[in-house]
């Protein structure tokens, strides 16, 4: 990504999702806006039970590295289904390209990129979701156009195993 200026990061609570972008929030000197709206799927069948997130100084997180001024923009609520989950992936979506311009990284996690990329297209698209895969879409005459879908890992020095 470091031929592609970052105007905003953006970043699941979960603190997985807040290990990944903390790095590049550091190297680009820019916080991390903590977004509910980007954490994974609430299904029940992948959650018995509605999950609870830690706080920053209790996950053992830098907390000059987050926005505190950013508040969160949407909170799903559990149970979701499919329909609850492509309703949050457009809100979101939607409150985030209404409200900030230039180029924006999210860093969020496999299942909800899915619900994303239909929000945006308008239909499924073909992507996949290994660890640390990157989705790139881009802006172009008006239409949104699918450069990266995930399929491409050689940004990592170490490759994900099966």
């Amino acid at each position: 990504m470091s031929d592609i200026p970052i105007d905003h990061l953006f970043c699941s609570p979960f603190t997985r999702a807040v290990q990944t972008g903390s790095p590049t929030a550091k190297t680009l000197g820019m916080p991390l806006k903590i977004e509910h709206g980007f954490c994974e799927i609430f299904y029940a069948s992948w959650f018995p039970t509605p999950p609870t997130l830690a706080g920053l100084e209790e996950a053992g997180l830098d907390e000059s590295l987050f926005d505190a001024s950013y508040e969160s923009a949407v909170m799903p609520v559990y149970p979701e289904t499919d329909a609850t989950v492509l309703e949050r992936a457009g809100k979101v979506l939607a409150h985030i390209l209404n409200n900030y311009s230039g180029n924006i990284a999210i860093f969020a996690h496999g299942g909800i990129c899915y619900p994303f990329t239909e929000s945006i297209f308008g239909e499924k698209q073909d992507i996949t979701m290994p660890y640390c895969s990157l989705i790139r879409a881009d802006w172009i005459d008006g239409n949104w156009v699918l450069q990266k879908s995930g399929h491409d890992l050689s940004h990592l020095s170490e490759k994900p195993r099966g």
